[in-house]
Formats: structure tokens, sequence, C-alpha cells
């Protein structure tokens, strides 16, 4: 914290890219400690048994008809719904954003014109930007 205090507060330290850099530069060297045997870490690096070893991760795979399926459902609902509310719902967000209003009203008015996250990310970008993570390796 006294670090973060230095730099100008955490505002600051975000945008130099501070925290990002630390947590990096730590997980690569607890990573190393693990591989090189000075961290022991049960069942992972020591004391393995030997169905813990042959396990694999197994990662998740979404189902494709079901992905199929929700495509189908968000395409039907764009177009059954009203695209001039939806406009206009999103307009009002925009200028509420602007504003730095309480953007909540506006959440729930363009999801009730049927606007998707897309819709609303998207519009809150044109106001906001979209965050760059700074690069620092």
């Amino acid at each position: 914290m006294e670090k973060i205090d230095s730099i100008g507060g955490a505002v600051k330290a975000i945008e130099m890219g501070y925290p990002q850099k630390a947590i990096a530069e730590e997980a690569y060297r607890l990573a190393r400690e693990e591989e090189n045997g000075q961290r022991i870490v049960v069942g992972v690096n020591m004391f393995q048994t030997e169905e813990e070893e042959k396990r694999r991760l197994v990662i998740h795979r979404a189902d494709e008809q079901a992905v199929k399926r929700q495509i189908q459902r968000t395409k039907e609902v764009k177009d059954s719904r009203d695209g001039g509310a939806v406009k206009m719902a999103l307009e009002a967000l925009c200028q509420a954003a602007e504003k730095q209003e309480n953007l909540m009203p506006y959440f729930i008015k363009a999801v009730k014109t049927y606007a998707t996250i897309g819709d609303i990310t998207g519009a809150l970008k044109k106001v906001f930007g979209e965050y760059r993570e700074p690069l620092n390796i």
C-alpha cells in the first residue's frame, strides 16, 4: 500500500500498470519455487498419489446444438423487438453516461426494450471507450 501511495494512489498505479506487473512478478516467482521444489504444494509437486498423477484437467465444452439454439433465439428476439425503442433507450443511456448520471434506470429501460448486453456494452463503449490494460513485461 505504501508503494501505491508513493506512486500517487490506486488510479495512478493502475494507469501505470503497477498492480498488474506486481501480480505477474509474484505469480512467476511462486511458480518457479514450485517447479524447483523450494515451495511444496501437496498433491501438485509433492506427495502425489498415482491417481492424482493420472488425472487430467477436463475442459467443459459447450454443446454445439445449445449454442446454435441460443444464437437463433437471440436472432428471433432482435428481429421481433421494436428497433426504434431500442435505439432511443440506448441513446438515453449514452446521454446519461455522458452526464455521469445513475445508469441503472437506463439499463432497466434498455433491457425492457430487449436491448442485448452487447447492445448496451457497445453504447457504453461509445461514451467511455474500452479499457486497455497497460503492457508491462
